[in-house]
């Protein structure tokens, strides 16, 4: 695509996201790759204003994009889908993160882990426990500290296949890989 076209798809992407209040073209989200501070306030400012079903089908084609092309970056719109109301668009959000390996991410897999009410968030993914492990490389199943202890455990919260031990997990800050036998090995 050449500079003139890639400066229209970009401006007809703008233009579906603030005015029409609808989900770009597909052909135009490859614009929302590597949104820069100001892009993605204005991103997250109309994302506000797309109905559900629109949210949730845009992150299942930035995903595909993502997947074709490698270079393609949503990450800042997987992260805003975090916080999403609805738990698909979040659970989307955690699923588009799997190659994301930035520490900064640990709080929000955690408060997703810990606290989401809807059990499907962050365990829809065909390995769940692999962006949590990329992300926190000494996650640790089964560890038997308690709660609050340095490495201590915490309950999964009913999120499935998380915790491949059934119900606990933890951080071992001493550990720089996952444990044996994991996904990772």
């Amino acid at each position: 695509m050449n500079t003139k076209q890639s400066a229209k798809s970009k401006e007809t992407l703008w233009r579906a996201l603030e005015q029409g209040r609808a989900a770009p073209r597909a052909v135009d989200l490859p614009g929302l790759s590597g949104l820069g501070p100001d892009e993605l306030l204005r991103f997250e400012r109309a994302w506000s204003g797309l109905q559900t079903s629109d949210r949730r089908q845009m992150l299942q084609t930035l995903m595909q994009l993502a997947e074709d092309d490698f270079e393609m970056d949503f990450n800042a719109i997987f992260r805003l889908a975090l916080h999403d109301e609805d738990p698909e668009v979040r659970t989307a959000g955690t699923e588009g993160l799997w190659e994301d390996d930035d520490p900064r991410l640990i709080p929000e897999l955690l408060r997703l882990l810990l606290d989401d009410k809807v059990p499907a968030v962050g365990g829809a993914s065909e390995n769940p426990s692999a962006a949590l492990c990329t992300v926190v490389p000494g996650l640790v199943v089964g560890a038997s500290k308690p709660p609050g202890v340095l490495g201590g455990t915490a309950p999964c919260a009913g999120i499935a296949g998380l915790c491949q031990c059934g119900g606990v997990a933890s951080i071992n800050p001493g550990s720089v890989r996952p444990p044996r036998g994991s996904h990772a090995d």
